[in-house]
């Protein structure tokens, strides 16, 4: 897809799926009516049966990414949509992740919500 598409320009939410898929794809079946975009990035491989159920989204995008290169991976794909504007919220499935984005999304005005306490 590229960039020059309206997709491209719309707000976007980040979900950094560690532990579970579940309230963090409600957020984004919520938010499909919206003018959001959402990438979902999973730690680890995905089941077939799992990335059919929100890959035929509208705005939805899932990326799977090895464990040894998640946080590698998020930390790039965060400051990017921080530099660019685009990066409005970050939701995280734990507390240790909400721990260590905290400092960094407070600074770059993105708001940051743990699902597991608000879902």
């Amino acid at each position: 897809m590229s960039c020059a598409t309206r997709s491209c320009r719309r707000p976007l939410v980040c979900s950094l799926v560690e532990r579970g898929w579940q309230a963090a794809r409600e957020y984004s079946l919520d938010a499909q009516r919206s003018e959001v975009a959402f990438l979902h990035l999973v730690k680890g491989r995905l089941d077939r049966s799992v990335r059919v159920l929100i890959a035929p989204r509208p705005n939805i995008r899932l990326l799977s990414i090895g464990k040894q290169w998640f946080w590698p991976s998020a930390w790039v794909i965060l400051a990017w949509g921080a530099l660019t504007g685009r990066l409005h919220a970050v939701l995280v499935d734990n507390d240790r992740s909400y721990r260590r984005l905290q400092a960094a999304m407070r600074v770059a005005g993105v708001s940051l919500l743990n699902v597991t306490r608000h879902g």
